[in-house]
């Protein structure tokens, strides 16, 4: 595949370019995807990832938290992406998880030991219902 056509002409992922996908899609895009039949994909599983996309993300997941959350959430994000980049579905897991742990008050911002063990538990959870 040629990169630039195709659906990846439709893909983001730099932090400041995603934002300003996020803002104004004719910043980056001359085409829209959607006379295509395509769609707008921002990638945010990765260590390039920035706060913004993972607050849009979080937005399309109906979930509320605060802009210093996303920030802490995104900082795992891209810790996690350093060791292997993450799918949109490790990326949603680990926000519903965060959201979850902030609304039972099992974890603050900025505690990474907390969320670290709540992603354990969670993947535990998966192993066993398998």
């Amino acid at each position: 595949m040629v990169f630039g056509s195709g659906y990846v002409a439709f893909t983001h992922k730099a932090g400041i370019h995603a934002k300003a996908i996020l803002n104004n899609p004719s910043t980056y895009e001359i085409l829209r995807p959607e006379d295509f039949g395509l769609t707008r994909y921002v990638s945010i599983g990765h260590r390039l990832t920035g706060w913004n996309a993972v607050k849009s993300r979080v937005e399309q997941l109906g979930l509320e938290l605060t802009d210093e959350e996303i920030k802490d959430a995104t900082a795992k994000i891209k810790e996690l992406a350093d060791v292997r980049t993450q799918s949109m579905d490790d990326v949603d897991s680990l926000l519903r998880i965060y959201h979850s742990g902030i609304q039972s008050g099992a974890l603050e911002v900025g505690q990474k030991e907390a969320l670290d063990r709540l992603l354990q538990e969670h993947r535990a959870a998966q192993l066993a219902e398998a």
